[in-house]
């Protein structure tokens, strides 16, 4: 039995040459993954986890497990900033969820 991957680059070009049919049929080859899965959001610069809001509750609808992290200094977590905090501290974080979450 194959396996069939769905990728960005085989959607674009399959719904491209045939429309809303072989768009279909890859939506039941998606459907053929739901495994659940586990995923890891971690915001950019100036933000907080909140920013995955709408991510987050889309992948749980879906039965996945989700850990959206605000970054020490940043988004709700603005108030620990200080001196001290640099990239080290936010590997650290992301590090210390892993960990202690048991993912």
């Amino acid at each position: 039995m194959t396996k069939f991957h769905v990728t960005r680059r085989r959607m674009v070009g399959s719904t491209a040459a045939g429309g809303f049919v072989a768009a279909s049929g890859l939506a039941g080859a998606a459907h053929a993954q739901s495994a659940r899965k586990t995923f890891v959001l971690v915001p950019g610069a100036f933000c907080g986890g909140w920013i995955w809001r709408r991510v987050t509750d889309r992948l749980e609808q879906g039965g996945h497990k989700v850990f959206a992290q605000s970054l020490t200094g940043l988004g709700d977590r603005s108030h620990l900033l200080s001196k001290d905090v640099n990239l080290d501290t936010h590997v650290s974080d992301v590090v210390n969820l892993i960990k202690w979450e048991s993912l």
